[in-house]
């Protein structure tokens, strides 16, 4: 039996395949073969276990419309039921991507994780899960059963850092530049996963107070990394922060905003002044018209 389909936050089941509306879809998708119509027709071929035409229309979807997560975890679904594992976490981290707020996506992508023998690797799928509803009893099990991989076998001061500790990870990461086989995983990238893991841990247990000191513990210690961030911003989002508010209690100074530039205010142009040769030739010319009056009066 294949995945089945949320209902609720907390439950789960096989919604019945619905004729009238998959016909309604195979028409619309016949009349206009490009529209994103072809996801909710290739999820209803799917629950008729029609699978090689559920396939031929997903795919085909999908290359059209490459950035529409629903599209994604349609075709994710189908190759579920056809066990084709890999290729459907492909397509359901993708949708992740797209969607980093789609519950469904993660919840499928942990389940079909399991399903490879992947189990923490599914742990953190589950772990985002209960990131975005901390209710979610099926992750809330999942992440409760397989935390103990990642998080318990770590103490509460893996973070209390020496100078010597931050000297050899330097070292360590000028080796591995200079060396000719290049050092995927680094010193750092393991303590960040640690952190993070921790961090989880600790939210599973509704400690976001926690959780986010000690991300921030791994924030002043490794720096401001991507990982470390966007988990500092969930947390705090979870706690009504603004993204400017997380990073200053993290203890990371954001960058400084470059002053306004002054508005300039428009000004009228100068009205022209008669230069002082002119002044004078005008007053010349008014003595002199006024000799010749007086002369003429005379006569």
């Amino acid at each position: 039996m294949g995945p089945r389909a949320e209902k609720d936050n907390n439950t789960t089941y096989e919604a019945p395949p619905n004729t009238e509306f998959i016909e309604r879809c195979q028409i619309e998708y016949e009349r206009n073969p490009g529209s994103r119509v072809f996801a909710p027709l290739a999820e209803g071929y799917r629950r008729l276990k029609m699978l090689d035409e559920a396939f031929d229309v997903a795919s085909r979807g999908v290359r059209q419309h490459p950035d529409f997560a629903a599209g994604r975890i349609a075709f994710a679904r189908i190759l579920i039921e056809k066990e084709a594992y890999a290729d459907a976490v492909d397509q359901l981290k993708k949708a992740a991507e797209l969607s980093p707020d789609n519950i469904l996506a993660f919840l499928l992508l942990g389940e079909t994780l399991l399903k490879l023998r992947r189990p923490k690797d599914a742990l953190e799928a589950f772990k985002m899960v209960l990131f975005l509803n901390p209710l979610h009893e099926r992750a809330s099990k999942m992440v409760k059963k397989w935390e103990f991989l990642t998080a318990d076998e770590f103490d509460d001061d893996v973070f209390e850092w020496s100078h010597a500790q931050n000297e050899a990870q330097e070292n360590s990461q000028v080796t591995s530049r200079s060396s000719n086989v290049p050092n995927k995983v680094t010193h750092a990238d393991r303590e960040a996963n640690r952190a993070i893991s921790i961090a989880d841990a600790l939210t599973v247990r509704n400690d976001i107070e926690g959780a986010f000191a000690h991300i921030g513990r791994a924030v002043r210690a490794l720096g401001l990394r991507e990982d470390l961030e966007h988990r500092l911003l969930l947390l705090g989002k979870r706690m009504g922060l603004r993204p400017e508010e997380v990073l200053t209690l993290a203890g990371v100074t954001p960058a400084p905003r470059p002053d306004p530039q002054p508005v300039r205010q428009h000004t009228p142009p100068p009205v022209p002044r008669e230069s002082p040769p002119q002044e004078t030739k005008r007053k010349k010319l008014q003595n002199l018209l006024k000799k010749v009056q007086r002369k003429s009066g005379d006569n």
